[in-house]
């Protein structure tokens, strides 16, 4: 069985289909790095700590795949790679930033959870 799954449960299945190609830990944060420039391969490193480069590596070809960045070779000796948003990527750039707006919005729990605690945080970031 290859990557992509074939959804035969109905018209909720367009849900799974559309999110498929940012599963994985680090796909919503390489979008949100490339949103504005290209990035070479050491820098997303460094920027993603924690992440190995066998893992990066995986999704960044996943993503390659899937059309949403192009790679670049800058040069050969020592071979320097670059890769950046396709136009299909760029389209997922305002997703991200709405999820990323929509997590920060304070709810009921998280007003709950501050009041009990005798929390004055606005922008509710613990563990729920």
């Amino acid at each position: 069985m290859g990557r992509h799954r074939t959804y035969d449960c109905g018209p909720q299945c367009e849900v799974e289909r559309a999110l498929e190609p940012l599963i994985g830990k680090w796909k919503g944060s390489i979008v949100f790095l490339m949103r504005d420039r290209s990035i070479r391969f050491n820098s997303l490193l460094t920027l993603l700590p924690g992440v190995s480069t066998r893992i990066l590596t995986k999704q960044l070809k996943e993503m390659e795949s899937d059309g949403l960045i192009t790679r670049t070779v800058i040069s050969d000796k020592p071979i320097a790679v670059e890769y950046s948003l396709t136009p299909y990527g760029q389209r997922l750039t305002p997703i991200i930033e709405a999820l990323i707006n929509w997590r920060n919005q304070p709810n009921e729990r998280c007003a709950n959870f501050h009041l009990s605690n005798n929390c004055s945080r606005r922008v509710c970031r613990h563990e729920i």
